[in-house]
């Protein structure tokens, strides 16, 4: 991933850490004085360094700590005072740049804060959607965020075992937190920062301030040798786009009744007008349309009273320019106008070459996962239809939604996680 090589504009303090093992993952910070070059602690002069003496930041992110390999030419000092390098937050020359991520518990309703907010709770005010309550991390996120901006405020920050930040901010709602990216997980929910989210297509990380530089300082020679050895174990970045697969998700789309009646009043594309272009951004577009195509489909009513649907062929251009990628077929419609405009559909369906799921020509087709591949991401969409009516579900011979069966659902979702492929489950329920 190519960035700029610019440090953040954000400024900075400088504070001392104190280590008990120079490589150790659980090292707690510790503020101290600022020691000058060339003066060891108690004023006294350190001993010569070699020139491949490298000091490394205990406040580098674990990751980066785990993944680095000196050459045979460099080795690591015991202290920064005592070695021409410093690999550390900041750094001259760049190695790395880690992506942080602001987060909350998935069911919050603010979707972002400011960073002035942000910087402003982390000085120990109380500013923003989230003011007054502690930001949520881990000991690791800590000690670098402490080297990017400052030391936080007394009680400004909440530090946890990694592994249990998301329980925890679950059982405190609200809550709020900063996690590693790759950190991330479905029971957090990303805030925006100033707008910007990693989770983002179009997101740029040297515009966004949670965007942490790690790099060297020290002569320039000998920095530029020992960033080219570190290249090739140290990785650039924890967020790689080319990984990153954006999936939309609609709920039930039925091209019927007043959204036909109006789409005939205003174009076809009417319906699109507002969302069109987020559904587009996406790499995967998720349709839910339960009713089906039909050619002999009457105009549409605005004021139908019964519950037979269809919808006119034409309308499949609206799911063609949202950039329709998946559909779904759990909907209690799609027989309504009898077999023969389900199989028209599916076969509609396949002439865009989109895959279908929670329907199908029949019972063994419709209770079927299909699995997408896209940016190396294998996913897996299941569905099924609990409430009928009997009319809509498939059977061995005929086409129409999966009628539920959640010990078999449960069974394939359990074999799908254990072949690496993230399993998304989906039902038509109830009008409530």
């Amino acid at each position: 991933m190519s960035r700029s090589t610019s440090s953040p504009r954000h400024p900075r303090l400088v504070w001392r850490v104190l280590c008990v093992s120079l490589l150790a993952g659980a090292c707690v910070p510790t503020l101290g004085p600022e020691i000058a070059p060339g003066q060891a602690p108690g004023g006294s002069a350190p001993p010569p360094a070699a020139p491949g003496t490298v000091w490394i930041s205990p406040s580098l992110p674990a990751v980066v700590r785990a993944k680095l390999q000196l050459p045979a030419s460099f080795s690591a000092a015991p202290d920064k005072a005592s070695a021409p390098l410093q690999l550390r937050v900041g750094g001259r020359w760049p190695l790395a740049s880690w992506v942080y991520a602001l987060v909350a518990p998935f069911p919050t309703i603010p979707d972002g804060a400011s960073l002035q907010d942000l910087r402003q709770d982390w000085q120990g005010g109380n500013s923003g959607p989230f003011g007054g309550q502690p930001l949520l991390m881990s000991p690791d996120t800590y000690a670098v965020l402490s080297a990017f901006w400052q030391a936080p405020a007394p009680g400004a920050t909440q530090v946890l075992p990694a592994d249990q930040l998301v329980d925890y901010a679950w059982a405190r709602r609200p809550a709020w937190a900063i996690i590693p990216f790759e950190a991330d997980e479905p029971r957090w929910k990303v805030l925006e920062l100033d707008g910007l989210s990693p989770i983002h297509k179009d997101f740029d990380p040297a515009a966004y301030a949670l965007t942490v530089e790690i790099g060297l300082d020290g002569p320039d020679a000998l920095a530029q040798a020992l960033v080219q050895a570190l290249r090739a174990t140290v990785p650039s970045t924890n967020r790689d786009p080319s990984k990153l697969t954006t999936l939309v998700m609609t709920g039930t789309t039925a091209l019927t009744r007043a959204t036909a009646w109006t789409t005939e009043q205003k174009g076809i594309d009417y319906p699109a007008r507002d969302i069109g272009d987020w559904l587009r951004g996406a790499d995967l577009t998720h349709i839910s349309n339960e009713v089906s195509f039909n050619p002999e489909c009457p105009y549409p009513n605005r004021n139908q009273l019964d519950l037979f649907f269809c919808s006119s062929p034409r309308y499949l251009q609206l799911l063609e320019d949202v950039g329709t990628k998946v559909v779904e077929l759990t909907g209690n419609h799609l027989n309504d106008y009898g077999t023969a405009a389900d199989r028209y559909t599916l076969q509609l369906y396949r002439e865009q070459g989109w895959v279908y799921y929670g329907g199908g020509e029949n019972l063994a087709e419709a209770r079927q996962p299909v699995v997408v591949m896209d940016h190396g991401n294998r996913i897996a969409f299941i569905g099924c239809n609990p409430v009928g009516p009997v009319y809509d579900w498939a059977t061995e011979d005929l086409p129409g939604s999966a009628p539920c069966d959640l010990n078999y659902m449960t069974d394939q979702i359990r074999e799908l996680r254990l072949q690496g492929i993230l399993p998304i489950a989906t039902f038509q329920y109830y009008e409530y």
